[in-house]
C-alpha cells in the first residue's frame, strides 16, 4: 500500500480532512511557531539544516492487513498529537512567571514519568542547536525521552518496528502536550515541540542536558534504554529548573570508536567512519539525507538501533565490560 493511500485512510477513519504528510506538518508547525512568537529566537551562524523526509518516496510498503490497523492507530495518534502541538504554537501565552520552586519541579517530573516519559532534563538552548532558518519562542527547554520496545526494534526493518517507532512518536507527542497544558494551567509559558520532528536538534540537546551520549549513528545512548528511544521538548522561559547530577557518559564515545557495528550494517553508508565537518561548520557522523531516504522507504529502518550493543546487551553490562578491559590492561 502506498503511503499516500495510508494518509487517505487516516482521513476517513479519523474524520479529519486536514491530514498531512510529515514535511507538510513540520513546515506548518515552523510557520505557526514563528508567526505567533512575540520575540522569536533565530538560528545561529553554525546551525545545521533540518533534513526532509521526502514523502513522495514513501510508497510501496507491503503491509499485511492484520498489521495495517495497528499502524493506522499509531499514525492517527501522531497526526492528532502533532496538530495539538500546532494549536499550542498558535495560542502562545504571555506570562511573567519565570521561576519555579523545588516542589513544583518535582511535581512536574512525577507527572511526566506517570504520563510515560522515560527521562526528563532541562537546558538553555544554544543558538547553533536551532535548525538553520528556524526559530524558537523561548530560550529554555524541557527535554523528555520516550522508550521504544526493544523486542520490536530488534525486528528492524519491519512493519512491527515501524509501528513501534510511530507509537513512540505519538506517545511522546502526547507527553509534551500534557506538560505544556500543566505548565500553562499554573501560569507559565510553554510550547511543545513534537518528537516526529521540530526546529531544534533533539539528540544534541539531550546530550548537552546530560541525558546520554551521542553514538556514531548520531542517536542518543542513555543508561535508561540504550539507543532505543525518541526525544521531544517543551520550550519555556522558566529560568531556574535544576538538573539532577547523573551518569558520567564520557566513556561512551571511546567505546563507540572500537565498535562500528552501526557503520558496517547501514545499508546506504549513511554513517561515517570518522567525524566530518558539514556545511554548517559543525562535526557530524551521519549523512541525514541518505538516512532519511532509506528510512522513508524501509519501514522507518532503525537497523542502527537494532545492531547497537547498547540496545542488544544493555548499557550497564557494556560499561562493566569496558571498565574491566580498561583497568585490567
Amino acid at each position: 500500500m502506498k503511503m499516500s493511500s495510508i494518509f487517505g485512510l487516516i482521513k476517513r477513519i479519523s474524520g479529519n480532512n486536514d491530514v498531512n504528510g510529515i514535511d507538510s506538518l513540520l513546515e506548518k508547525y515552523d510557520a505557526t511557531l514563528y508567526e505567533n512568537s512575540a520575540n522569536p529566537i533565530v538560528s545561529g551562524i553554525h546551525s545545521k539544516k533540518r533534513h526532509t523526509f521526502m514523502n513522495e518516496k514513501m510508497m510501496m510498503l507491503n503491509i499485511p492487513l492484520s498489521k495495517l490497523m495497528r499502524l493506522l492507530q499509531a499514525l492517527i495518534k501522531v497526526q492528532l498529537s502533532f496538530r495539538k502541538a500546532i494549536d499550542y504554537a498558535r495560542s502562545q501565552t504571555n506570562s511573567n512567571k519565570t521561576e519555579v520552586d523545588g516542589s513544583f519541579q518535582k511535581t512536574l517530573e512525577n507527572k511526566a514519568k506517570n504520563w510515560g516519559a522515560l527521562d526528563i532534563a532541562y537546558i538553555r538552548i544554544p543558538d547553533e542547536f536551532i535548525f538553520k532558518g528556524k526559530s524558537i519562542p523561548y530560550k529554555n527547554a524541557i527535554v523528555i525521552t520516550g522508550e521504544m520496545d526493544k523486542e520490536n526494534i530488534l525486528t528492524a526493518p519491519s512493519v512491527d518496528c515501524m509501528i513501534e517507532v510511530q507509537k513512540t512518536y505519538g506517545n511522546t507527542g502526547v507527553i509534551v502536550n500534557k506538560i505544556t497544558k500543566f505548565l500553562r494551567s499554573n501560569g507559565y509559558n510553554a510550547v511543545p515541540c513534537h518528537s516526529l520532528g521540530g526546529v531544534v536538534d533533539y539528540p544534541a540537546l539531550a546530550q548537552r542536558a546530560g541525558m546520554g551520549a551521542l553514538g556514531r549513528h548520531g542517536l542518543l545512548i542513555s543508561k535508561a534504554n540504550g539507543a532505543s528511544q525518541r526525544i521531544a521538548v517543551v520550550f519555556t522561559d522558566i529560568e531556574n529548573f535544576q538538573n539532577t547530577p547523573g551518569e558520567d557518559y564520557s566513556w561512551v564515545e571511546e567505546y563507540c570508536t572500537t565498535c562500528g557495528r552501526c557503520i558496517k550494517n547501514c545499508k546506504v553508508g549513511a554513517i561515517y567512519e570518522k567525524k566530518v565537518i558539514d556545511e554548517s561548520g559543525q562535526y557530524t557522523t551521519t549523512d541525514g539525507d541518505k538516512c532519511l531516504e532509506y528510512f522513508s522507504t524501509h519501514y522507518g529502518c532503525s537497523i542502527c538501533i537494532k545492531v547497537c550493543p547498547f540496545t542488544k546487551a544493555g548499557y550497564d553490562k557494556l560499561k562493566k565490560a569496558y571498565q574491566r578491559a580498561k583497568y585490567n590492561t
